[in-house]
């Protein structure tokens, strides 16, 4: 029989499991706002027949599956010993797996037996209790004598995920099950009413506010590409129920020309190649980032205090602060920071720029964009939270306000390989610098003079590489499109130049 221990909230709840630990009793933990069984989410699929959410499981690991292969930096993730890694993630991210969380910590356990929307009315709340040598023991005894169980496993997974951040805030560990286990081992628990959150941790300590590198790829790939394929399959269904009604529906593609060129419009198609700059995109420093563990980067502050009377005050100073900052401070690349404004810039609320400010260093840092660049991103920021870009309704107004901070602009779409694009704008005149010299002696007559016109230009070409000198693509990407990304809201932020391989009109 289970041991049941009550506690009269959540918080004695947690002091309770840390004597435990402390005495050696348990070492891992789990918050639920239920006394339910603690199964895991593929089991559940499967116990309750949802043949549906069973087929989208299966089609989550083959896209996420296939994204992984085709990136270099993660595709390491597919071999054998990286199993453990590849499903820890998947878990962290929602897809449905036989892993189910715990944790070293009773403190994090108290905050998920405290997380939820709708609090419960009736019922008791809980932090398991569970010795893993323990477990194991039992479950070797049960399956010697057990033929039921020949099938059946069980690992204790402690794994660390290099730059998987939530994990290590969480101090996670997995039990790995593919049976209902509880009824093998139903584990010790304390009990107690639902009275709230704790004081502490914080969600933001369970969910950090910072990004890794490799979490900026992975909400890449989750908003943008799962995201698309799933809502392409929503838009067939309908155009089939639709057909089904008598109606009439099609869906429209928009085809990317072969190598992002109109090759019709180009006197000699074969010449089209990427621009020598280009090489410096394939270097290290843009296409491998650090491994980090959250604990060992975390926990430095720079202050910036900013009183500025009007918008060009407020960039000259945040332009000034931050360069002042990262000149004095080489290895300041090497950890996150929270940026805290302080004094009065201007109508910008000081939390929301130390937010923004927050989200263009995590995506930077890592990436060899220079001091002055970085410190070009945050005034550009400033500038345009001071006009309130990005709340515009229509978008002439959302354009003339970037034209007050960077001139005439073009609103543009972009991408990588995997499809994951955004939007942003970008200096006219700058995206005109940026351009190669020789494009017009390419052309056939027909298109020579026609390029002037930015929407026939995009059509005849979407390669970046092909279009833009590297090096002046990447003060654009930190003088103009990581800003205005970011003060739009766009989800994913698409940060790294280097990986762009579409450019185009929006």
């Amino acid at each position: 029989m289970p041991k049941i221990m009550n506690a009269a909230n959540v918080q004695e709840a947690v002091e309770m499991g840390q004597a435990l630990k402390a005495q050696g009793e348990y070492n891992w933990f789990r918050g639920q706002v239920k006394d339910w069984p603690p199964v895991s989410s593929l089991h559940r699929i499967y116990r309750d027949g949802d043949d549906a959410a069973a087929e989208r499981t299966r089609m989550r690991f083959f896209l996420f599956s296939k994204w992984i292969s085709k990136n270099p930096k993660l595709s390491h993730l597919l071999s054998d010993e990286s199993t453990h890694q590849f499903f820890a993630i998947a878990q962290h991210y929602g897809v449905a797996t036989d892993y189910i969380d715990f944790t070293t910590d009773p403190a994090v356990a108290g905050f998920f037996a405290a997380d939820t929307k709708t609090p419960p009315t009736e019922g008791m709340s809980c932090i398991f209790c569970l010795n893993t040598q323990d477990l194991l023991r039992i479950f070797q005894l049960v399956k010697s004598v057990s033929e039921e169980r020949d099938e059946a496993l069980i690992e204790a997974i402690e794994v660390d995920v290099a730059n998987l951040w939530r994990l290590h805030a969480q101090r996670g560990t997995f039990l790995f099950s593919n049976y209902n286990w509880d009824i093998d081992y139903p584990m010790d628990r304390i009990l107690f009413p639902y009275t709230g959150y704790p004081s502490y941790p914080l969600r933001e300590h369970i969910y950090p506010k910072e990004k890794s590198a490799l979490e900026l790829e992975l909400d890449q790939y989750f908003f943008a590409v799962e995201s698309q394929h799933f809502g392409h399959e929503r838009i067939k269904q309908m155009v089939k129920d639709q057909r089904a009604k008598g109606g009439h529906a099609e869906i429209a593609y928009m085809s990317r020309p072969p190598n992002g060129i109109y090759e019709k419009a180009f006197l000699d198609p074969t010449n089209l190649v990427p621009l020598r700059s280009w090489t410096r995109a394939q270097e290290p420093v843009w296409q491998v980032y650090p491994d980090e563990h959250y604990h060992e980067v975390r926990g430095r502050i720079e202050r910036l205090h900013l009183t500025a009377a009007d918008r060009l005050q407020l960039e000259r100073a945040v332009a000034f602060g931050v360069k002042q900052v990262l000149d004095a401070n080489p290895n300041l690349r090497q950890k996150l920071v929270e940026w805290a404004v302080d004094g009065s810039p201007g109508k910008v609320p000081a939390q929301r720029l130390s937010a923004m400010f927050g989200e263009a260093w995590d995506g930077m840092r890592s990436l060899p964009f220079t001091n002055t660049q970085i410190a070009s991103a945050f005034s550009t920021i400033a500038g345009m939270a001071f006009l309130d870009f990005g709340s515009a309704r229509e978008r002439k107004d959302e354009a003339d306000r970037f034209r007050q901070v960077r001139g005439e602009g073009l609103r543009v779409e972009i991408a990588y390989a995997d499809n994951a694009s955004s939007i942003g704008y970008v200096k006219e005149t700058a995206l005109r610098k940026a351009m190669r010299t020789d494009l017009k002696s390419l052309l056939t007559p027909e298109f020579c003079e026609r390029v002037d016109d930015w929407s026939i230009l995009f059509q005849l070409i979407q390669n970046p590489t092909i279009l833009f000198d590297f090096d002046p693509l990447v003060e654009i990407f930190a003088a103009d499109l990581i800003p205005s990304q970011i003060l739009l809201g766009r989800k994913p932020t698409l940060f790294n130049p280097a990986a762009l391989t579409s450019f185009g009109f929006h």
